[in-house]
């Protein structure tokens, strides 16, 4: 077997500029809202773009890296979102940097069902519960290092130039993958049968008549609301209520998210000394909610950025034991398909997120209940993973299996 460790690290470094790629626009905002003549609604449906995009692919994407194989899959649509965030910058109108924006996510979702996939093949045990957490920690860091980069890169070329730089690392990425990456065969991978026998093959209506499926369907869709809620408002957020002048506004947007990458290496760590995996999960989430609520009841801009990084070392603290936990339920044949269909989920939340916080925003003047919007959900994914814990426990005294496969 190849070494593991660098096929994370190269998984990693994708997920990374995956998540560049895709947080840019939130930073861009303010200055985009300005020269496009946008309102916070208008600016929802460009948000909301990506995510459509992104999740009418998410099942698509996952079933042709399960039956073309990943890395083929991978780099294919590493170079489609690369394309596409360089011509984002090429428009002039709402209507078109939303057509933009829906091919771009569409691309990036090729790459998350090829992902996951290689992380299930590789990655068994405990070590895909920490492989899980350290490829996640992509996701605050991506945005914690793309705050303060966008901002400089934008004080010198502007919004447009910022996505034309941004086309090189998902190129450089494509071809290291090209070169770096092994094929995804039975041969490599740790969990592929010895025995020579012809394995069962799965598909999408074995996972979905599982009541597991729904329960981390609608945890991740739900959890979703939220995580898209920080990724997609937090600099126009602390830029117009909090009145961070946007020469201040990369540093300022970056400390939550670097909380959350410390969130994503503690409860990696912690995830694997828990049984009750799904409940601890869900009890992160009551807990990240906790923080939105402080986070806009805050009377200071300091109370502000600082429950907003508690709300984020709990909210994306929990991808690596939640992905850990769906990995395990089902087997490695068809974590590209079943990655998908959770992913599928979480686009559901991340498209409705932006578009209902605009509205919020615009029909009230105030983020109030556009945060008190995404504590509902958090609790909703609450009780969705609690239920998943009482679902596991009951088949698990009924049959008698200590590690029950699709409860």
């Amino acid at each position: 077997m190849r070494n593991k460790w660098i096929i994370l690290l190269l998984l990693w470094l994708t997920y990374m500029v995956s998540y560049l790629d895709r947080v840019n626009i939130s930073t861009a905002g303010p200055l985009m809202m300005k020269d496009l003549n946008m309102d916070a609604d208008s600016f929802g449906w460009i948000l909301a773009a990506f995510t459509l995009g992104y999740g009418l692919m998410q099942i698509p994407g996952g079933m042709l890296a399960d039956r073309f194989g990943a890395k083929k899959v991978m780099i294919f649509g590493v170079i489609w979102w690369s394309i596409f965030t360089g011509l984002s910058g090429m428009v002039a109108s709402v209507g078109m940097l939303i057509a933009m924006r829906a091919l771009f996510g569409a691309g990036e979702a090729l790459g998350t069902g090829s992902q996951w996939k290689m992380l299930g093949q590789f990655f068994q045990g405990s070590d895909r519960n920490l492989a899980s957490s350290l490829y996640n920690t992509a996701i605050p860091l991506g945005p914690a290092l793309c705050a303060p980069l966008s901002v400089w890169i934008m004080g010198k070329v502007g919004w447009q130039g910022l996505f034309y730089w941004f086309t090189v690392p998902g190129i450089v990425i494509a071809i290291l993958l090209y070169w770096f990456l092994p094929n995804d065969s039975r041969e490599d991978s740790p969990s592929a049968g010895k025995s020579g026998k012809k394995e069962k093959r799965f598909a999408l209506k074995d996972i979905v008549k599982y009541p597991s499926s729904w329960l981390i369907f609608t945890a991740y869709l739900t959890k979703s609301v939220a995580a898209w809620g920080l990724l997609g408002w937090i600099p126009t957020y602390l830029n117009t209520s909090r009145n961070i002048d946007f020469k201040d506004l990369g540093l300022a947007s970056s400390i939550p998210y670097i909380l959350g990458f410390f969130g994503l290496l503690f409860f990696g760590w912690l995830g694997n000394r828990v049984k009750h995996r799904a409940s601890l999960i869900g009890v992160i989430y009551l807990l990240a909610g906790v923080g939105l609520y402080f986070a806009f009841s805050a009377e200071t801009t300091n109370g502000s950025i600082m429950y907003l990084s508690i709300a984020s070392f709990f909210i994306f603290g929990a991808y690596g034991p939640f992905w850990g936990l769906t990995l395990d339920l089902f087997p490695s044949e068809i974590h590209g398909t079943l990655s998908g269909f959770t992913n599928f989920g979480g686009q559901i939340g991340g498209f409705v997120s932006p578009l209902v916080v605009g509205y919020l925003v615009k029909s009230t003047g105030s983020f109030n209940y556009g945060f008190l919007f995404m504590i509902v959900t958090l609790i909703v994914a609450s009780i969705a993973l609690f239920g998943l814990d009482y679902l596991k426990i009951k088949a698990n005294k009924n049959r008698g299996f200590p590690e029950q496969k699709f409860v």
